[in-house]
């Protein structure tokens, strides 16, 4: 009931986000890019899931930030050595060894700890989470030569794969800075809405991009638009959601400005905010 009647009093004021996003899974109250966290920002009422994906050696979709593994926020129990290094030089069944939910991140000193938790799949956290509930997915790249390249046709076509098979299609957002992902995912899943991340690089071109690349989305900064560009674009058709914002200040700004989605680390914050407005 709670949450009727704060969405009830959010359609009275013209200063209303749409919808919430956990950035991933609301890091200042749980360990990132965990199930624990996951769990808590559904359980806070967040809209949306955002969270990042790197492929393994062996095909698999982890859920991951970094590129690459480093202590000290996911380690061995019992602080055993690991191999740690590129995701794309280990195997799934390698980095699934890790404990992820037992050290807290010296920048948010109210998250809790989650010991034992484990570096998710993609297939996981779209089977665990009700038909509400929506996924924010990041396709994180290395650049072009690098050793944990990972080709974006090839990267985009395991995601569909997994998309389809859980039947999500409608409740994917797929979001990246390189573009070339997005315009895959439009190619194979149609269904599947894309956002373009850091389009600040296009200042202050937003509307041709976001046509150009058949964009759903755009993730825009507070200080990356104005209430005119922003109104331009969504009178084009497109949503715009917030970077991650972690402070009533940032969050009324981007309300004032016109944007739909606020992100937040905080989902707990984020949610009293809003139930006061």
């Amino acid at each position: 009931m709670h949450r009727i009647v704060s969405f009830l009093a959010l359609a009275a004021t013209p200063l209303a986000a749409q919808f919430t996003v956990a950035h991933r899974g609301g890091m200042a109250r749980q360990p990132q890019n965990t199930m624990a966290a996951f769990r808590h920002a559904v359980k806070t009422g967040i809209d949306v899931l955002e969270f990042d994906l790197v492929p393994t050696r062996d095909g698999k979709l982890a859920v991951h930030h970094d590129l690459a593994l480093h202590s000290p926020l996911c380690q061995l129990p019992g602080g055993n050595a690991f191999p740690f290094g590129a995701i794309r030089g280990l195997d799934f069944a390698e980095i699934r060894r890790l404990d992820c939910g037992s050290w807290r991140d010296p920048k948010f000193p109210h998250q809790a700890l989650a010991p034992g938790e484990k570096i998710l799949t993609l297939d996981e956290v779209l089977a665990a989470f009700p038909a509400k509930t929506k996924f924010l997915v990041e396709t994180k790249m290395a650049k072009d030569g690098a050793p944990d390249f990972a080709d974006p046709e090839a990267f985009v076509k395991l995601i569909v794969e997994t998309v389809r098979l859980r039947k999500v299609q409608d409740r994917l957002i797929l979001q990246s800075g390189d573009y070339r992902t997005l315009d895959a995912m439009k190619r194979m899943e149609p269904r599947a809405a894309t956002c373009l991340v850091n389009a600040r690089r296009f200042k202050p071109d937003y509307l041709p991009l976001g046509r150009k690349h058949k964009a759903d989305y755009f993730m825009l900064g507070v200080a990356d638009t104005t209430k005119e560009q922003v109104e331009q674009l969504k009178s084009a058709g497109f949503k715009i959601v917030s970077n991650v914002i972690n402070d009533a200040a940032g969050w009324r700004a981007a309300l004032g400005l016109g944007m739909e989605g606020l992100m937040t680390d905080d989902p707990d914050e984020l949610m009293r905010f809003l139930a006061k407005r």
